[in-house]
């Protein structure tokens, strides 16, 4: 296995050179580190592709030394570690081409018509050096191999103690199949908690990657449209550049956990369990037709802080799409000088969502590890009343301008709420309600102690929601209803205020933030800003068969292809009218636009184009 350790990181080396271009800018130190920091990954590749070795190497007794056994442990040896090798050597140049580590993707190309089995030759043959590279590893792999030779100890004698070296064998590779004893199995993205997203690939080696994508989904290409046409359509390069130059102002976006459109008196005639929301929308600028992208945290989250879309049946944070490049907000502020921080009071480790924090810009990651008081409540994370406080006070700390994103967790299953404030907020028909309101009262407690700070009156603030959560009204109970959620501009000056009836997503949210900064710099993102009026509202959500579509007044569902419903939304919230055929020329333009969306967003993912690459 030290052979195998070995092989692994002169392969990485090699990888380095070969895409010396790509790393290049990265300093020594950095570069050391990502050798170091691969180690625990190609453990975890070692132990899965090695599994058969070392069982064999249990075997106990005399049957384990004879030449018969030992020639069978070499032959699977060779077999397991030869394929791996490979991976990595192509690697050497295929990511060129993807900007990422292969995952198990890759193995669909075999399907793919004849386009393997007609390149090969030509990739052979232009990329020689890349069978030059597998050959000297698996001559060098297999010449140390066998110069380990296995002597039978001349007395065979019953103990305990090769039961205990078997046990204690198992759990080392256990243990390092998944990467360690930390709370989840180790991914791809874990390599962003320890360097720059840059250098994530270095990290990683392809057998890792592949082995923790096998059996995940992946995008098939879409041709719905001609290039040209999906441009027309929709085109996801922004810029907002204005005469009035770039606004520093900082950013905090605020996610409350699964706080539905319906929980929310605003919406509802004052009856709602939100009375701190409440006002502080009387004063800010809302979305009446706000939906979320998602019905799950593990998507909203991406959606809200880094404009992902959501449009595949798999998350992205556990897809095989996981490393590939993508700015968050604090990525592309941070282009003008701004510090972030991502703030959720939840375990280290739930959902993904540090790794995802670190491998899309933000500069920290501030759970429950690294929250310094008590406040635990006994399954999920920190109550919401500390932590947002935690919050408030890093931020009196921070450097100005900055960006920070604070995810809310009381109002999750199982709906924990402090002793001390037991029975102090209406239940409700549902579970969930209570703890509304505790998280709405730790809402308010937040902005008491923030308009006491500096930095507050300087500060855009955005409050939103992850997902939808469990329904009781009839209002809310359908499609439509299932993605309702809040989002909310609100300013200490007052300056934006208002009710809009603009369809309205969370990947808007961004577009939005930088076009109220006058951002300067192109960048890529599938959603639109709300503050350009030239253009209409669009919402996209996809609920596991069907993709939903709105404009301002209309709502298409479809599989892509076809229409298959359509409904006057704002006046049918039940979707009970089906007016398919009553718009026709609304009608196809939301097909168009939604075909370009999904045909742009599948190549832009297969292909590593979730960027804007800035052209020379």
């Amino acid at each position: 296995m030290l052979a195998v350790m070995l092989v692994y990181e002169l392969s990485r080396l090699s990888f380095l050179i070969a895409n010396y271009t790509y790393f290049g800018e990265a300093s020594a130190l950095q570069i050391i580190k990502s050798f170091v920091v691969g180690i625990r990954f190609d453990l975890s590749a070692i132990a899965f592709t090695n599994a058969i070795v070392i069982l064999l190497h249990l075997i106990p007794g005399r049957s384990f030394y004879r030449k018969s056994m030992q020639k069978t442990i070499a032959f699977v040896f060779i077999i397991c570690n030869l394929p791996a090798l490979l991976l990595n050597s192509v690697d050497l140049e295929y990511f060129k081409f993807q900007g990422k580590r292969t995952t198990a993707d890759l193995f669909s190309l075999f399907t793919m018509g004849g386009d393997m089995a007609n390149t090969l030759p030509a990739m052979a043959r232009d990329f020689w050096y890349v069978l030059v590279v597998f050959a000297f590893l698996a001559f060098l792999l297999i010449r140390m191999y066998f110069r380990v030779k296995p002597k039978t100890p001349p007395v065979l004698q019953r103990s305990y103690k090769p039961v205990l070296i078997a046990l204690l064998l198992t759990a080392v590779t256990v243990i390092a199949a998944r990467g360690g004893l930390q709370y989840r199995p180790l991914s791809a993205m874990s390599a962003a908690q320890h360097v720059p997203q840059r250098l994530v690939p270095l990290v990683l080696n392809t057998p890792f990657t592949i082995i923790r994508s096998l059996g995940k989904s992946t995008l098939e290409e879409k041709n719905y449209l001609t290039a040209a046409d999906a441009s027309r359509w929709f085109k996801k390069e922004r810029s907002y550049a204005d005469s009035t130059g770039f606004i520093p102002k900082n950013v905090v976006i605020i996610i409350m956990e699964s706080f539905s459109a319906e929980y929310i008196g605003y919406f509802n005639n004052g009856k709602g369990y939100t009375p701190v929301l409440d006002s502080i929308m009387n004063q800010s600028l809302v979305f009446v037709n706000g939906f979320a992208n998602a019905k799950k945290s593990i998507d909203g989250i991406p959606a809200v802080a880094a404009s992902l879309p959501v449009l595949m049946p798999f998350s992205f944070i556990t897809s095989t799409y996981s490393s590939n490049r993508v700015e968050s907000i604090a990525g592309l502020l941070q282009n003008k000088g701004y510090s972030s921080g991502f703030f959720h009071g939840g375990n280290n480790g739930t959902m993904g969502f540090d790794n995802f924090a670190h491998i899309t810009g933000f500069n920290g990651y501030y759970g429950r590890n690294e929250y310094p008081g008590d406040g635990y409540d006994g399954q999920w994370g920190v109550f919401d009343g500390p932590f947002f406080q935690y919050f408030c006070n890093a931020m009196n700390k921070q450097q100005e301008p900055f960006v920070n994103v604070f995810f809310s967790l009381s109002s999750h299953h199982p709906y924990a709420i402090p002793d001390s404030l037991q029975n102090h907020f209406p239940k409700g028909p549902l579970p969930i309600h209570e703890s509304l309101g505790y998280a709405d009262y730790s809402l308010g407690k937040f902005f008491e102690t923030a308009r006491k700070t500096s930095w507050y009156p300087n500060t855009l603030f955005v409050i939103t929601a992850d997902h939808t959560g469990p329904n009781s009204a009839a209002g809310y109970n359908s499609s439509l209803g299932m993605f309702r959620i809040p989002i909310v501009f609100f300013t200490p000056d007052h300056s934006l205020k208002g009710v809009s009836r603009r369809a309205t997503e969370q990947i808007d949210i961004i577009p939005s933030i930088l076009d109220y900064l006058h951002y300067d710099l192109t960048f890529s993102s599938f959603g639109n800003s709300v503050f350009d009026r030239s253009k209409s509202g669009r919402a996209l959500n996809y609920t596991g068969s069907l993709f939903q579509s709105f404009n301002d007044s209309l709502m298409i569902q479809t599989d892509g292809e076809e229409i298959t419903a359509a409904y006057r939304y704002e006046n049918d919230p039940l979707l009970k009218n089906n007016v398919s055929g009553s718009f026709p020329s609304a009608e196809k333009a939301l097909l168009k636009y939604t075909q370009s969306v999904i045909q742009q967003f599948n190549r832009s993912m297969i292909k590593n184009e979730m960027t804007y690459t800035h052209k020379p």
